[in-house]
Formats: C-alpha cells, sequence, structure tokens
C-alpha cells in the first residue's frame, strides 16, 4: 500500500485465509476441486479486494469480497472451469482444469486465454511484462516508475515480488 499504486479505501485484504473447512465445503459445491495455487491463495487471504481486480473468496462473508459461488454461474460450465476473480469493468476471469486463467467479457461474451497459472497470471499479467494489456500502458507505466516492474534481459519485462509492496 506504500507505493501508492492502489487506492487504499478501495483495497481489502483479509487478515485471515480460509479455513480448511470452507474450503471443502466450497469444493463440494464446483465442478471439481481447487488446483492447489488457487487452494494456497484462499487458505493465505481468502479472496483479495484490489481497486483494479477482486479475487474471490471461498466464502460469503468476507467484507467487500464476492465468493467464488456468486460468481461461479457466470463461468462457461464445460471443462470444470472454476471462477476466480472479476473486476470493475465487467471482466470475469476463471481457472481452467490445466490450471489456465482465461477471461470472460460480461459485455460481448468474448473469452479470451491470459495465462498458464493463477501465479503467472498476477505477477505477468496484473503487475507485470504484460499489465498494459490489463489495464493499458498507463498502468504499465505506473509499474515501471513505481519499480514493481522492471527491464529485464531482451528488453523483457520481470516484475518485482509484490507481497506487502502493492
Amino acid at each position: 500500500m506504500e507505493s501508492g499504486l492502489l487506492i487504499k479505501d478501495m483495497t481489502f485484504i483479509p487478515e485471515q485465509g480460509a479455513t480448511a473447512e470452507s474450503i471443502a465445503e466450497l469444493e463440494a459445491a464446483l465442478p471439481r476441486p481447487l488446483l492447489p495455487e488457487h487452494r494456497e491463495l484462499l487458505t493465505t487471504w481468502n479472496g483479495l479486494s484490489l481497486d483494479v481486480v477482486k479475487i474471490l473468496a471461498a466464502t460469503d462473508n468476507q467484507e467487500r469480497i464476492q465468493s467464488i459461488l456468486s460468481a461461479q454461474d457466470w463461468v462457461p460450465a464445460e471443462n470444470g472451469n472454476v471462477a476466480f476473480a472479476i473486476d470493475p469493468s465487467g471482466f470475469l476471469y476463471f481457472q481452467s482444469t490445466n490450471g489456465q486463467v482465461w477471461s470472460s467479457d460480461h459485455d460481448g461474451g468474448e473469452i479470451t486465454l491470459l495465462a498458464s497459472s493463477i501465479n503467472e497470471f498476477v505477477s505477468d499479467y496484473l503487475f507485470g511484462a504484460q499489465a498494459d494489456r490489463f489495464m493499458g500502458e498507463a498502468w504499465l507505466a505506473k509499474l515501471q516508475q513505481l519499480g514493481l516492474c522492471n527491464e529485464g534481459p531482451n528488453n523483457s519485462f520481470k516484475p518485482n515480488p509484490l507481497r506487502g509492496s502493492a
């Protein structure tokens, strides 16, 4: 929060992650069990509400964070897809059974592959080399200005760890 990248009043980071019991209840209602990286994210934070994206929670009772089940009806049903995140512009992000993260445009219905994993989605698409695809060139420039995304070998951008920096 100290970097000024995210608006403090529009950001909520839970103090506790989801319990094993709440994750088990969630998985029983989903088309498949959560993949390990998704489960790890939920047990660490149980969702995140950042002003640019909301990572969905395992439970309904999180302040300012929707649950995965509340968005699951919007996810393309085939292949065991599971809702993962939403953003203010109407995009839904979901994870397929092979771990890939896809976006679904609420307005036009277009479905696009974004990343091979949740970790890549966060580190590369939201806060890294492909951040311009998420929020435009100004977002990428702000990340670079704050030192959160540095130019790497071959002029490719490599994200710095963001834990506690955003």
